[in-house]
């Protein structure tokens, strides 16, 4: 509810509302074109679990930061996995959540998509269109190499870091 708040404080969405909510549902059964899951990674079988079951058609991506749990809940849950394009931003700071939010947030950043020969043409485009009108850069990356580069650019450094920590 205090995310929902702030986004709507903040002039960032025009309404908010959390996932139990009727006018959520009623949005993904009626105009919604586009999902953006984004939330951990435990959340994301029951995210697509309703989406399948309000038969949403319409393009997921995600935001998560590690694809091999999501990869396989889309193929196994998803009523048309060809719909989803993994996405992973590499933007943000040591604040999660609306606390970590700001409109400039994806300036500059480089943001993850993962097509594979199934994904529709369409929909990585559209996706596309929608990351470079935030500023970021586009980074296409097989599904299969994502985690593994993932873990070298981002998660290597705050290793060493945290044992120069620990070292000084």
């Amino acid at each position: 509810p205090r995310a929902c708040e702030g986004a709507v404080a903040r002039g960032w969405a025009d309404e908010a509302c959390g996932p139990e909510d009727a006018a959520f549902r009623a949005f993904v059964e009626g105009p919604c074109e586009l999902v953006v899951v984004a939330t951990p990674v435990g959340a994301v079988d029951d995210y697509f679990r309703k989406l399948a079951e309000w038969g949403y058609g319409g393009v997921i991506t995600d935001v998560v930061s590690t694809k091999a749990h999501i990869l396989a809940a889309a193929a196994e849950l998803l009523p048309c996995p060809r719909n989803y394009v993994p996405g992973h931003p590499m933007a943000g700071s040591e604040q999660s959540g609306i606390d970590g939010a700001r409109d400039d947030l994806f300036t500059g950043s480089n943001w993850i998509l993962c097509p594979d020969e199934a994904t529709v043409p369409e929909h990585f485009q559209k996706l596309h269109e929608l990351v470079c009108g935030m500023d970021a850069r586009v980074v296409s990356l097989r599904r299969e190499d994502h985690d593994a580069a993932v873990a070298i650019v981002s998660h290597v450094p705050h290793m060493v870091a945290s044992s120069l920590v620990q070292l000084a």
